[in-house]
């Protein structure tokens, strides 16, 4: 299981785990997304596709947190920014009063799955089971592109491995152009070591919306082995969207320390 750290946790010694254990021994079968990527080249710059979501989405995907704002009055969706941000900044009591502020009118949605991902690792493993559960079953009644979606990375978080799999190839073929399900998908495949499946996902991704900094970041991970300069190129373009981007930086560093670059990995860090 890979281990993702925030820059700041880096330097206190510290590792918040974003990822979660996956069930021992399981392995996923192969499934191919709806569009298989292409061979390494360049992303395709095209611009977001109508399911890439409204313009506060890409903007909060962005990093751009003021931006999200602005481009909403639904003071639901604007608790659910100002947690991400909290959160970004290392404010993680502010994070979970905006996400849980934000989960009133939608109890299974995005900000349920961020209060969720807080909980665990903040150590309150119990309290994210419970609502990785209750996301699991809204996705199963409503069974909608988003909702399948979000059931998919809850089932992944609670380690049932094939039933994610699953619920995120029926989100795909039901919402074919989401980035975010494409991306989600890429990191359970990620999770389990399946780098030709993680990629072609994140390629689908990018190719819905070249922006988005997620699959940018899945990218340059699931390079990172294989091809370092292109990993590194999908980070730095990451980091041109998006400058705070801590999982982009994190690969930077890790990968300029594992070239022997230990000044120029203690640079990125500070």
């Amino acid at each position: 299981m890979r281990c993702v750290r925030r820059i700041g946790e880096v330097l206190a010694g510290v590792c918040l785990t974003s990822a979660v254990a996956l069930g021992q021994g399981q392995t996923l079968p192969s499934a191919t997304p709806t569009a298989p990527g292409a061979p390494a080249g360049p992303v395709v710059q095209t611009g977001p596709s109508a399911e890439a979501g409204p313009a506060w989405r890409r903007a909060l995907v962005a990093g751009n947190f003021e931006a999200a704002l602005a481009a909403t009055d639904a003071p639901a969706t604007q608790a659910y920014i100002r947690g991400a941000g909290a959160e970004r900044r290392g404010g993680y009591a502010e994070a979970e009063q905006q996400y849980r502020a934000s989960m009133d009118p939608d109890p299974a949605g995005d900000a349920a799955l961020a209060l969720a991902d807080l909980l665990n690792g903040t150590g309150r493993r119990d309290q994210a089971v419970a609502i990785w559960h209750a996301v699991l079953k809204v996705g199963q009644l409503q069974r909608t592109g988003p909702s399948l979606g979000r059931a998919a990375r809850a089932a992944h978080r609670l380690g049932q491995v094939r039933l994610a799999n699953a619920y995120f190839q029926t989100a795909a073929n039901l919402s074919p152009d989401d980035p975010q399900a494409h991306t989600a998908w890429g990191d359970l495949f990620l999770d389990k070591d399946n780098a030709a499946e993680a990629r072609a996902s994140y390629e689908t991704a990018l190719k819905a919306d070249a922006a988005w900094v997620p699959a940018l970041v899945g990218m340059a991970r699931v390079l990172a082995d294989s091809n370092p300069t292109a990993s590194e190129a999908a980070a730095r373009q990451a980091i041109a969207i998006d400058a705070g981007q801590p999982d982009a930086w994190l690969l930077l560093a890790s990968a300029a320390i594992d070239a022997s670059k230990r000044d120029e990995g203690r640079t990125i860090l500070a």
